[in-house]
């Protein structure tokens, strides 16, 4: 993991493709990563579903330990990064069973 925060990357967009493939290959996620130019017929534009004004208004799918919920309570869809750090090997198997 500490290369893709040592190494610099010319876009964001790469570091992200990246660390995807990263988590898909940690969580042995069974998914294809596609890069589209355009939505496919009937697909759904989810793109401002994360902005930071929308990103924590998704229902509950799954809760992990994290550091600092005695104080702030439980933060929903944080990162999966977040969950991976805080949730360890447990993180594939929520992660898996999630309804995302």
């Amino acid at each position: 993991m500490e290369k893709y925060f040592i190494n610099r990357w010319e876009f964001l967009f790469d570091w992200n493709l990246a660390v995807l493939e990263w988590l898909k290959a940690v969580l042995k996620f069974p998914a294809e990563i596609i890069v589209a130019d355009k939505f496919p017929e009937g697909g759904e534009d989810l793109r401002d579903r994360w902005l930071p004004k929308n990103f924590q208004k998704d229902p509950l799918v799954f809760k992990y330990p994290q550091i600092f919920e005695d104080r702030t309570g439980f933060q929903n869809n944080l990162s999966i990064l977040d969950m991976l750090f805080n949730a360890g090997p447990q993180a594939a198997d929520l992660f898996m069973h999630s309804s995302y």
